[in-house]
């Protein structure tokens, strides 16, 4: 799939090493095509690791990954309140740029209305307090100077919420079908 067709149809109907193909014309010339040796797939078990890999790592996965996402909060009343949002990256304001504790936060650092919900699923809130004990446990109450603390605040957000919505969906898969 990577070169054009007659080039590949010619390239793989060459049966034994030392087989020349007749002359082949495509848009980028004329080609005359010798096997110079065959290499045998791999089996599967060697490469099922790497595979599995580049399909995790590939586009159309994470879309589908997102879709998923979206299809488990559309079902089970996912609700977002940004005004919670709002008054959180407001207190982000309060984190140090300079000095010894540049950068470092705490619960504290959040006190202010740190029990407003940030986003309620399956009638159960999640407050800005449970978000900041996510956030304070993934970077150890530390985020360095990566870009503005709002965006690595909104990129920790998304990284708690993809944790919630997979350990809701996991408990539900449990309860709906143990086996």
């Amino acid at each position: 799939g990577r070169m054009v067709a007659p080039f590949e149809e010619a390239a793989y109907g060459l049966k034994n090493v030392g087989d020349i193909s007749k002359p082949v014309q495509t848009e980028f010339g004329f080609h005359i095509i010798k096997l110079l040796e065959k290499i045998a797939a791999k089996p599967f078990d060697s490469v099922k690791k790497e595979l599995k890999v580049k399909v995790d790592n590939d586009s159309r996965a994470q879309q589908a990954r997102d879709m998923y996402f979206e299809k488990v909060k559309q079902t089970n009343g996912f609700k977002e309140n940004p005004k919670s949002w709002e008054s959180f990256v407001a207190q982000i304001a309060n984190i140090p740029d300079t000095g010894k504790d540049a950068g470092s936060f705490s619960t504290q650092t959040f006190a202010k209305g740190a029990n407003n919900a940030l986003f309620v699923l399956d009638n159960k809130n999640y407050t800005q307090n449970d978000f900041i004990n996510f956030a304070s446990n993934t970077t150890r109450g530390r985020i360095m100077s990566q870009g503005p603390k709002d965006v690595i605040f909104r990129e920790l957000y998304n990284m708690y919420l993809n944790n919630v919505v997979t350990d809701f969906q996991e408990r539900k898969l449990i309860e709906e079908n143990p086996e």
